[in-house]
């Protein structure tokens, strides 16, 4: 060990609680993240599975949560400080939407195409149009806040009634069939196959509990262990920061979706990965004014609502373009090659802007505005305006498909509306 550490120039180096420190959180939130997984596809015949889904999608944004909590309470105490609250907010947002949904529609793509079973496109049921609505309506209400230049207590009602909104039809929906445990695989289908009904209800429960403890409890040692070591072997700043950090944190959504891809199931993983996003976009979200209220409040300040600079706006408006493009790509309910790559392009392309946006400062600014520095915001800006673009370009090519309205409708009627009202 000794020769290889030092074949790699690292022998000699002094890493702070030893490599066993830094590396004990990754199988905990790999056992984790499985253990909800399976939870989830049990909990599927007793509750929805698009509430299933719902409640494994917040236990892996659960640390997100926690971290969002803690810049603003920071924000509150020092302005200088929200540039970090909407960094991270619109950075998660946009790695799930730019790089977790490509990643679904590649892998299933894959999987599906050596099984002979891949029909050219990634095909959605018609009951996940509640996903899109709620997507649609929570992305495009976000451009508000650009407009507005701010967050208040009003945007937290709303939002979490749009979360609220979200599970209360979820919950009105059916459970899974009989016949849909022969696509189960492992523990699960035992689980269903072989056990009593209360003993598989208890699995579901104590799965939930015990692998979103575990996984709450171990997602910032990860996080922070997995920096740590990229510092240790030599990873420059850079790669770390923009790269390692937000992949490392939304790490759960992305190996249950890939879990769920190799199995052949990539509608199930295409779905957990959207539930997340709007986990996001709307309960995550609505937090931030409600800490910062609070902690003003208790520090007994004036003006509780948070006001954003040009380049915060900026950041929200291309999170809000991004999003709504992949919503009316799921309109038609088949998302098709050349939105996933747009997506993941795009997304790839706006990372490295720091070191493009220098170059490009000749060009004209979109929307007449600097960062704090009197840089123009190019990459930004342009990428916003690829996204309405591409937009625009998919409604025209397919609105004779969209049919997210009419779905909805049907759903309504079915599962929320009662029979007497019907």
């Amino acid at each position: 060990m000794r020769r290889l550490l030092t074949l790699l120039g690292l022998h000699g180096r002094h890493l702070e609680g030893g490599v066993f420190s830094k590396v004990w959180p990754f199988p905990a939130v790999i056992g984790s993240t499985i253990l909800i997984a399976w939870a989830t596809e049990v909990a599927a015949f007793f509750i929805s599975r698009g509430m299933a889904l719902a409640i494994l999608a917040f236990l892996q944004v659960s640390p997100e949560f926690a971290v969002e909590a803690v810049l603003a309470r920071n924000a509150a105490h020092d302005p200088t400080q929200l540039q970090f609250v909407t960094a991270n907010f619109t950075g998660s947002n946009r790695l799930l939407v730019g790089a977790g949904l490509p990643l679904v529609f590649l892998v299933g793509r894959r999987v599906l195409s050596r099984k002979g079973r891949w029909p050219g496109y990634l095909p959605m049921a018609g009951h996940h149009s509640l996903e899109v609505v709620v997507l649609t309506t929570s992305s495009v209400y976000s451009l508000l806040w650009v407009v507005r230049g701010g967050l208040g207590l009003m945007d937290t009602i709303v939002l979490g009634a749009m979360f609220a909104f979200y599970l209360f039809v979820l919950w009105r929906m059916p459970t899974a069939e009989a016949e849909d445990v022969e696509v189960l695989r492992g523990i699960p289908r035992r689980v269903m196959e072989e056990r009593s009904r209360p003993f598989q209800r208890n699995f579901a429960i104590g799965a939930f509990v015990v692998g979103g403890t575990v996984l709450f409890l171990s997602a910032e040692p990860f996080v922070e262990g997995m920096k740590d070591l990229g510092v240790w072997l030599g990873v420059p700043a850079y790669l770390l920061l923009q790269w390692v950090a937000p992949l490392l944190s939304e790490f759960p959504e992305f190996f249950t979706a890939t879990y769920w891809s190799r199995q052949g199931r990539a509608e199930q993983a295409f779905m957990n990965m959207t539930a997340s996003i709007l986990s996001q976009r709307t309960l995550l979200i609505a937090m931030i004014p409600l800490v910062f209220t609070i902690t003003h409040a208790i520090e007994g300040k004036a003006g509780f609502a948070i006001r954003f600079d040009y380049q915060q706006r900026i950041e929200i408006l291309l999170t809000a373009a991004q999003a709504i493009f992949a919503a009316v790509a799921m309109c038609k309910f088949r998302f098709l090659r050349w939105e996933a790559y747009a997506l993941l392009g795009l997304w790839f392309f706006q990372l490295f802007d720091p070191a493009i946006d220098p170059i490009l400062q000749h060009l004209p600014s979109l929307f007449g505005g600097t960062d704090p520095e009197g840089h123009k915001i190019i990459v930004r800006e342009y990428t916003t305006a690829v996204f309405f673009a591409l937009t625009a370009w998919d409604v025209r090519l397919y609105r004779r498909e969209f049919r997210v309205i009419h779905n909805f409708r049907g759903l309504w009627r079915r599962h929320v509306v009662p029979p007497a009202a019907g």
